[in-house]
């Protein structure tokens, strides 16, 4: 299992020039877009009502989570971004 504890909290300064840490939020970025490929992959036909309303359920805590890991990401680029590296203004280069 892949968590991204540790690695996107809020007391983080910056992930610039940290190479270790930079590897991990990518090796767990990857880990989430391969889970999500065999999800896509997945036949549910099978599965009962009650699993497939389970899985829903968790699919609505994943949806939930997302914003902890987009929101320290967004505060970091507030604080150490450019707007000439972001192409203009924060809310432009994120919409």
């Amino acid at each position: 299992m892949v968590t991204l504890r540790g690695f996107l909290s809020v007391g983080s300064p910056s992930l610039r020039g940290m190479s270790s840490d930079r590897e991990a939020v990518s090796a767990a970025f990857d880990a989430i877009d391969a889970a999500l490929d065999d999800l896509l992959d997945c036949d549910y036909a099978a599965l009962a009502t009650r699993e497939k309303l389970a899985l829903l359920n968790r699919c609505e805590k994943l949806r939930r989570r997302l914003p902890a890991v987009e929101h320290p990401l967004i505060n970091a680029l507030a604080r150490d971004a450019s707007p000439a590296e972001l192409g203009g203004r924060l809310s432009h280069a994120i919409a």
